[in-house]
């Protein structure tokens, strides 16, 4: 009776230190996670996000200033689209933690174009237009114009590659067809032999070589193209003016009515507003 208490003391023991032993490998396990968490940034904002938001909001409050008629509203500011450059060439994951960021600003600078222009007198306003429209036709004619020169610059690289390509699509579709007559001409042999007519067999193993071609022909096409570009930004203004209160709404609708009809009396295309 003795023996059995003292191993069931001993069974005990050994369970107390198995159980202390337990919660404190646990322990440095959990110490590790939080440290290693720690150092990769999981319970801190990376520098680069912080900083975006930080200039982000600086835009927005400057955009809320102009659109409350304390200040006149940048057209095509150069910090805006330096900004934007600068977070397309963030890393994935940095991207989309600003992706909020990035749809408040947009909605902030929209928003402020609408009201930076109702809140001037109707005797301004037309001059107003005027000057925003004949701001978007220059920046438009630096973008065809810069485009223009960097497709000129490429042009001599593009042209060594296409024909670089050709020659290789050149090799292969001939190596294609040899491989594809060598068969024709053994299977037409063989079928020869066996029915007694050659011309048959010839035609057939042509046609099925030629069907061949065809589905190699179709393989080399490239892929559908998605959605145009065009087509997206579209889309996303028609999502966030369908967010918009009511009275936003109504005057976003009007300003755009407003521009596209002086726009054609100016002879100008619509723009995407």
């Amino acid at each position: 009776m003795v023996a059995d208490l003292v191993r069931d003391r001993a069974d005990a023991s050994r369970g107390k230190r198995l159980l202390r032993w337990t919660l404190w490998l646990g322990g440095v396990a959990v110490l590790a996670v939080l440290l290693f968490g720690w150092f990769q940034g999981w319970f801190t904002t990376h520098p680069k996000v912080a900083a975006g938001r930080q200039a982000i909001g600086q835009q927005i409050a400057t955009l809320e200033k102009a659109g409350a008629g304390q200040a006149t509203l940048a057209l095509f500011d150069r910090r805006y689209d330096a900004l934007q450059k600068k977070i397309r060439s963030l890393p994935k994951d940095l991207r989309q933690q600003l992706e909020g960021d990035l749809h408040r600003l947009s909605e902030a600078r929209e928003r402020a174009e609408v009201n930076s222009y109702f809140s001037l007198p109707p005797t301004q306003r037309q001059a107003e237009i005027d000057r925003r429209i004949q701001a978007d036709v220059k920046a438009t004619q630096a973008k065809t114009a810069a485009r223009a020169a960097k497709e000129k610059r490429s042009s001599p690289a593009a042209a060594k590659n296409a024909g670089n390509q050709q020659n290789t699509g050149s090799q292969e579709a001939q190596a294609r067809t040899a491989r594809a007559g060598a068969s024709a001409a053994a299977a037409a042999q063989g079928q020869g032999a066996a029915t007694g007519s050659p011309r048959q067999a010839q035609a057939g193993t042509a046609a099925k070589t030629a069907g061949g071609q065809k589905n190699d022909a179709r393989s080399d096409r490239p892929a559908t193209q998605g959605p145009k570009t065009e087509e997206t930004a579209a889309l996303r203004r028609k999502q966030r003016l369908d967010n918009t209160d009511p009275q936003q709404r109504a005057l976003r609708t009007e300003y755009k009515r407003l521009m596209d009809e002086r726009r054609a009396q100016l002879g100008v295309a619509t723009g995407k507003r």
